[in-house]
């Protein structure tokens, strides 16, 4: 069945709605165009048999030959360059211009490329945000005006799923849209018709109604039917329910597949055949051989003749435009950043209109917000993400793209099948219905399954399969299967966009017209970059300045990221793992972050006890260590510690273990050995452990430190007394109660110490080639030297992880310590630990910009005052700040194959993308695009 558009300016006060005009009849039939009846005198049979062709071309291929060869032309493409030659085409058949049309319940924009490709009407239907999907109905008239179309689609006819009948209003509102379109001197255009009620030709109250329903559109003024070939073979039905049943005068337009098919329409007394511009030479013979056995006589060919004629005079005789108001038009609702935008946009010609780049944005957001979360039973949508394994199965099993899964990916784990029987052991399944029709073998697989899992339909298209669903499961409905909606389905369902649509009809007694749960945006989002007001070409900078540190050896690979408002906008993986180029970099490969561990384990276990009252700043460390009576370490505070003011000496007292030589330990008599055992417990990197027994003499050492007075002295000894404390605090190590309070709950699937006791050494990026020390390549195992002789979980370094994650963790203190709707630290203790305020330039265990180091070029200018961060020895950065709500993440792995190889640091690679991030920021307004000046008057239809 159908529905009808709802229309209501948000932002407007409320009006009384237009009150309908039904004229009787299609306006195109009450003209009277000279010219008609010599027209059909002059012409022969063959020319008067080519004018019921309507060709499929693509602009480009528009000629005059071609326009004199048909009725019209159905565009499949365009470029806005063709616009003036198509309009001067159609400029010199004035008597009876040719009909412009494009495909049905599309945007016309389309045409011009992926970027116009907007959801269908039937998804725009389903945009919960009443000013966006008012914005996107206006422009379905005012595009069309401006390509000077001849019909249009009738919006919320057709559509695929209804299980009721039309309400009056909605009714209503479709024939308010006739009236609009025909004062654009638009053929309205009632596609695709399916009604499957009139088509019974019975006496049921279901009939009735849709027959007064279809009338009440005639009535309105409709101009056609827009009949698909799957209404083939009723053998004159049809034109005996539009001609007599419904007494239509109007257009009705087919679908045309095969050239035998022309008998067959012709017989059902439609005017129009639809054909693709390649088979026009076996259709016109189909025509002929029509004629001949007297299919189609020359009476009824002079009846079409005269409707198509008029339908085309006066398609195309537009009216004139109505000069622009002198007040300002209202201001965009809101901006697709969030914000309302007061100033008004530049007005553009038609080809700057179609050429716009900030329609892709609108059209992302169109897509976001016409997917519905249709059932959400206990709240499950967002899911959890992380390392829990989902597993997708992809119907058709013939479908080989992967964009949902990939996406999918960047949340959590998955397997992906693709038939029922590989998905029978799943315990967390996610049904990806990719354009498929449920059939009845379906139905009793998932019947089977939802006993023993956890079941989640994502149905792409084909909304009839709402009928077969219920609500026991997560269900969410996207009207369409395009890679953009996989990828937009994806993030839904973890909380990356919200959840925003309604259904636009009612499919089931579970699924309403009206329908849709709404979830908020708890996750990042993997968005645009004009989504946050960046221009992309802005950021190419970026690939440059990295790509060119890979081309001087400065890095073998690298790991980018830049988020924005909790937007990633930006995340690339470059090179690969060595020099060698075996191995690409991939978004999941983890990096050795060296001292970004600093503040991305230990001070947030530092933040987290402070928060639960076991931990002070300016407590002593006497406090909460078991120190000796004569240790100089008793009266440090955990503020001088954190904040680098401790003046102890930058290393720990490792230096003998340090000098000494593998080749020297084969005998396991003295600090290493080749073998692990109960003496030799401490993994240093590949058969080579640390004797237990020097491993806590460290510590014993460490308590014979002293320190200085100092503002400030950069000292690695500090967190490790951090690490102490926090793990004294929290009764485990700090790796463990990282991953307890943080990383999982977090949902972080690639933040781990010891890395190689979770990942497998392939999806770990190596290090450097310690010829001096250790005499191998460092891989999986921490590059530092003391966090390695620690066991690889130190409070200084020891952490390995990727860009995504160190998103999430730095989002996450963005957000005022929230993530994925779960709550981890407060707003205040955030500020309280990044703040200057501890008695030098640093906050309590985060580094942050000193107005010296900007001055030399250390950081961007623009950058402020709160920004927090760190950096790592190993070539890695991440900065926060909070007043543009922005992330940078670098990750590489500079000291491969030698430390001493200083080219990052020397050619600055990560400030200068620093710089060019902050040179992007608000080059970019998300205006709606207008015209300059459109052809013809066009009014909300209520």
């Amino acid at each position: 069945m159908v529905v009808g558009l709802s229309l209501a300016w948000s932002c407007q006060k409320e009006a009384p709605l237009p009150d309908v005009e039904l004229p009787g009849l299609s306006l195109f039939l009450q003209s009277a165009p000279p010219g008609i009846d010599q027209y059909l005198k002059e012409k022969t049979t063959d020319e008067k048999l080519q004018q019921l062709l309507v060709l499929k071309t693509d602009a480009a291929q528009v000629s005059a030959a071609r326009l004199g060869a048909a009725s019209g032309c159905w565009l499949t493409a365009a470029a806005p360059e063709d616009l003036d030659r198509i309009d001067r085409l159609w400029e010199t058949r004035t008597s009876f211009p040719p009909l412009k049309v494009t495909e049905p319940n599309r945007l016309p924009g389309y045409l011009f490329g992926a970027q116009q490709a907007f959801p269908s009407l039937e998804a725009i239907s389903s945009i919960g945000d009443d000013s966006l999907r008012i914005r996107l109905e206006q422009a379905y008239i005012h595009q069309a005006n401006a390509l000077q179309l001849s019909w249009l689609s009738l919006p919320g006819y057709g559509m695929e799923g209804g299980a009721t009948l039309l309400p009056e209003a909605g009714i209503q509102n479709q024939a308010r849209w006739i009236n609009q379109m025909n004062k654009a001197h638009l053929l309205s255009v009632a596609a695709p018709f399916s009604d499957t009620d009139l088509l019974s030709v019975d006496t049921t109250k279901a009939f009735l109604k849709s027959l007064a329903y279809h009338k009440t559109l005639i009535e309105a003024g409709l101009g056609g039917f827009w009949l698909p070939v799957e209404q083939l073979g009723r053998s004159g039905r049809l034109a005996d329910l539009f001609r007599n049943r419904l007494q239509f005068g109007g257009l009705l337009i087919a679908e045309v597949t095969t050239e035998a098919q022309i008998a067959n329409w012709l017989e059902q007394d439609v005017d129009l055949l639809v054909i693709e511009a390649g088979q026009y030479t076996p259709a016109l013979k189909a025509l002929k051989q029509a004629y001949r056995r007297g299919v189609l006589s020359e009476e009824q060919l002079n009846q079409k003749l005269t409707r198509i004629l008029k339908a085309r005079a006066w398609a195309g005789d537009k009216p004139e435009p109505e000069p622009r108001p002198a007040a300002s038009k209202p201001a965009l609702e809101a901006s697709v950043a969030g914000a309302t935008v007061e100033a008004q946009p530049e007005r553009l010609s038609r080809e700057e209109y179609f050429s716009a780049t900030s329609w892709a944005v609108w059209q992302r957001k169109a897509y976001a917000s016409s997917i519905v979360l249709a059932a959400n039973p206990e709240q499950r949508v967002p899911l959890e993400a992380g390392e829990k394994d989902w597993t997708i199965l992809h119907l058709p099993g013939t479908v080989y793209d992967r964009h949902f899964e990939q996406r999918f990916g960047h949340y959590a784990n998955y397997r992906l099948v693709r038939s029922w029987a590989e998905a029978a052991t799943a315990d967390r399944l996610i049904v990806l219905l990719d354009q498929y029709l449920l059939q009845a073998p379906d139905l009793g697989q998932l019947d089977r399954i939802r006993q023993q899992a956890e079941v989640v339909v994502v149905n792409l298209g084909h909304p009839v399969n709402l009928q077969q669903l219920s609500r026991n499961e997560v269900v969410v409905q996207a009207f369409g299967n395009s890679d953009l909606e996989k990828e937009l389905a994806a993030q839904l369902l973890f909380g990356g966009i919200a959840a925003r649509g309604r259904l636009p009809l009612t499919y089931s007694p579970d699924f309403l017209i009206g329908q849709g749960e709404k979830t908020e945006a708890v996750r990042l989002e993997y968005a645009l970059p004009q989504q946050v007001g960046v221009l992309p070409q802005r950021l190419v900078g970026i690939d440059a300045i990295v790509q060119s540190a890979i081309d001087e050896g400065a890095t073998p690979g690298a790991q980018v990221l830049v988020a924005k408002s909790g937007k990633v906008i930006y995340n690339k993986a470059f090179g690969h793992h060595t020099y060698k180029k075996e191995q690409k970099i991939q978004h999941s490969d983890l990096y050795d972050v060296a001292s970004i561990t600093k503040i991305a384990a230990t001070t947030l276990m530092a933040m987290q006890q402070y928060e639960a009252g076991q931990l002070q700043p300016k407590g002593q460390l006497r406090e909460y260590l078991d120190l000796p009576s004569n240790s100089r370490l008793r009266n440090l505070t955990l503020q001088k510690i954190m904040t680098h003011r401790s003046g102890l000496q930058p290393h720990l007292p490792v230096i003998p273990y340090l000098l000494a030589r593998e080749a020297d330990n084969d005998n396991c008599a003295d600090y290493f050995c080749k073998t692990s055992s109960p003496d030799f417990a401490v993994p240093v990197s590949k058969n080579f452990f640390f004797s237990t027994q020097f491993h806590d003499k460290i510590w014993e050492d460490m308590q014979r430190l002293r320190g200085r007075r100092t503002r400030y002295r950069y000292s690695d000894a500090n967190f490790v007394l951090a690490q102490r404390v926090v793990e004294a605090l929290g009764g485990h190590r700090l790796d463990t109660l990282a991953t307890m309070h943080f990383y999982e709950p977090l949902g972080l699937r690639f933040t781990r110490f010891t890395p190689l006791a979770h990942y497998p050494a392939d999806q770990i990026v190596p290090t450097e080639d310690d010829y001096r020390w250790r005499h191998q390549l460092v891989h999986g195992f921490v590059h530092d030297e003391t966090a390695a002789l620690l066991g690889g979980v130190a409070g200084h370094a020891g952490l390995f992880s990727n860009a995504e994650d160190l998103a999430v963790m730095f989002q996450m203190l963005l957000n005022g310590g929230t993530y994925g709707g779960k709550q981890f630290l407060k707003s205040e203790t955030i500020e309280y630990f990044t703040s200057a305020s501890h008695g030098n330039h640093r906050g309590l265990g985060f580094d942050k910009p000193e107005e010296d180091d900007i001055e030399e070029g250390g950081y961007p200018e623009a950058i402020s005052e709160r920004t927090y961060g760190h950096t790592g020895f190993t070539g890695t950065c991440v900065w926060v700040d909070p007043d543009e709500e922005l992330i940078y993440i670098f990750l590489s792995n500079r000291i491969h194959p030698d430390r001493s190889n200083r080219k990052l640091f020397k050619d600055k690679v990560r400030e200068r993308i620093h710089n060019v991030i902050y040179d992007a920021l608000g080059t970019f307004e998300p205006e709606w695009p207008e015209m300059e000046r459109p052809l013809a008057s066009v009014q909300n239809p209520l």
